[in-house]
């Protein structure tokens, strides 16, 4: 199966936020973290790439991708507050339409400016997977490419350089730098330097 046959279709970003914090429109999933460790099915494409810039893929989303639900799902309790799981899943408007199961409020005001703050304030971990879709419950026989994005690193923060015996080099930590870009290319998900 070569990946330039599957377009860039389903996109799933992950982040780990405090109760309070998660948008009262959102769904909840009472199947709690289980639901979100289930192994994909299919053929992993770009492995796990810590570090990824995806500041300048967010035109590319807003244009070519509509956002098909907005989850939240309970993890753990820690320091006495309810961990969750938010999920935000966007589908691309050439493959699956252009519908929207969320109100345009919800979009316009909670996860355009979200996108735009994770963007421009953290690196990513990447992970792309060629998976089998699926109609009433039965595979179809065509596949589509997800990319999950989750583990946000914030663009300020720092970590000592080590030679290779671990060592730390130098007085002080130095700001971190992305490892590469993501960008959509000929209807693709690819990681480019950075």
């Amino acid at each position: 199966m070569s990946e330039q046959r599957v377009p860039a279709t389903r996109l799933v970003i992950f982040e780990n936020i405090r109760g309070d914090r998660v948008p009262a429109d959102f769904l909840c999933d009472p199947r709690g973290a289980q639901a979100s460790e289930r192994k994909p099915e299919g053929t992993q494409v770009i492995p796990l790439t810590q570090r990824i810039d995806v500041s300048g893929t967010v035109p590319q989303i807003e244009e070519k991708f509509f956002l098909t639900a907005g989850i939240a799902v309970p993890t753990e309790i820690r320091k006495g507050h309810q961990l969750f799981q938010i999920r935000f899943i966007f589908l691309n408007k050439d493959v699956d339409g252009d519908e929207t199961s969320l109100n345009t409020g919800l979009l316009e005001e909670v996860v355009r400016p979200y996108l735009e703050q994770l963007s421009s304030q953290s690196y990513w971990a990447v992970r792309e997977y060629c998976n089998p879709r699926y109609k009433e419950g039965e595979r179809d026989g065509t596949f589509q490419s997800c990319l999950n994005l989750n583990s946000p690193e914030s663009i300020t923060a720092t970590e000592w350089i080590k030679n290779d015996q671990g060592e730390r080099i130098g007085d002080q930590p130095v700001t971190i730098v992305p490892t590469g870009r993501l960008v959509i290319e000929d209807g693709q998900y690819r990681i480019i330097p950075a």
